[in-house]
């Protein structure tokens, strides 16, 4: 059998569920899948024919169909070496991590950090372990692992790579750098990196303000009205008006199906409730297509952005957006609109409107 070992340096907190476990680092359940699919979308031009010997199950006349959904490569992996591990309880309102974003493991989940670690390659297939040790470097530069993974949480890169800038310039458009972020602990370093983080996002999808969220500007600019204006007017104002070139924007960049609208002023808060109208292929989860991969120098960053492919599904369904309170324990519906997500949005020439618009966004 032939080996492989690759050593990884960690570059932001892992969020991790069962940190308490000592050493606890990425799991290779999750490493593995991943590398998987990114193999088969990358190393292999020729598709299915090129790579199917190295699958687990192969032999003979076996076409695609027959693996449907499984297709594992034939090699097992194990991390380990780590050095200098250690963990952290997660802050309250710690940028980016929501408290209950996992309601049975709200007191296990915390930050694990460790200097480097090695991950292990066992197959009896040298040539699947060459191309696993070439692409190794571009799959950690598009891949973090644990919770919040899209927001910059659990980044890894090859620990001996001496160009690791010069190969995330090679692979992204857009990056931050971040220099000098100072903390007297550990948390406090890279609670400065993801407030930052934190900021961009909610001006690229959510924070109202002058010429944000940019996402609701570039809309506008092709006559589009995002979702947000029309649910205030219906809602809050009582506006009953059909607005024709109106659609359900926000979500675009991750879909929420419930969020809780404060106004003050007197004004009782309320949930918003969206459902979509689809009752054999009901879409309930997407995660936001933005995504950030921090390296770190020293006490500085770059931070890449990228901002990945939507689901063609998503595009031009109907949701029903709903006006809800919370009356003993249960959501009751006061009032409804329906709301169509746009037909196509080309997230490439999204990335560039934003980068035109936030100066803290460098082309690589």
């Amino acid at each position: 059998m032939s080996k492989l070992t690759i050593r990884l340096n960690q570059h932001t907190p892992l969020i991790h569920f069962q940190s308490d476990q000592e050493g606890a680092t990425i799991r290779a359940t999750e490493f593995k899948p991943k590398l998987d699919k990114f193999l088969i979308e990358h190393a292999f031009p020729g598709g299915f024919e090129e790579y199917k010997q190295y699958l687990i199950g192969y032999k003979k006349f076996k076409t695609e169909e027959d693996f449907k959904d499984k297709k594992a490569f034939d090699y097992k992996i194990r991390f380990c070496n780590v050095v200098r591990w250690r963990q952290a309880d997660i802050p309250k309102n710690f940028p980016f991590y929501f408290n209950n974003i996992d309601k049975n493991n709200a007191d296990t989940n915390k930050f694990v950090f460790c200097d480097s670690v090695d991950v292990k390659f066992f197959s009896f297939n040298t040539k699947l372990l060459n191309t696993i040790e070439k692409w190794m470097g571009k799959f950690l530069l598009l891949t973090n692992f644990g919770f919040r993974q899209n927001k910059g949480f659990g980044s890894f890169y090859v620990s001996d790579s001496e160009n690791v800038f010069h190969d995330a310039d090679e692979n992204f458009k857009y990056k931050i750098i971040m220099k000098n972020l100072n903390g007297k602990k550990e948390i406090d370093f890279y609670k400065n990196l993801f407030n930052q983080l934190n900021n961009l996002y909610k001006n690229i999808r959510s924070n109202e303000s002058k010429g944000t969220p940019y996402i609701k500007e570039y809309f506008y600019d092709i006559n589009m009205i995002w979702d947000k204006q029309v649910i205030r007017d219906k809602f809050l104002y009582h506006k009953d008006l059909s607005i024709p070139n109106a659609y359900l924007i926000k979500d675009l960049l991750g879909l929420s199906l419930i969020e809780k609208w404060n106004w003050g002023n007197g004004k009782q808060a309320f949930n918003v409730k969206k459902e979509h109208i689809d009752k054999e292929h009901k879409i309930e989860r997407m995660e936001s297509p933005i995504f950030f991969k921090p390296l770190r120098y020293n006490n500085s960053f770059n931070v890449y952005v990228d901002i990945k492919e939507i689901p063609i599904e998503f595009f031009d369904q109907k949701f029903e957006i709903s006006k809800c309170i919370e009356r003993n324990h249960q959501l009751e519906t006061l009032d409804r609109l329906e709301l169509l997500t746009p037909k196509e949005f080309n997230v490439n020439t999204f990335l560039e409107y934003i980068a035109g618009k936030d100066c803290r966004i460098k082309k690589c």
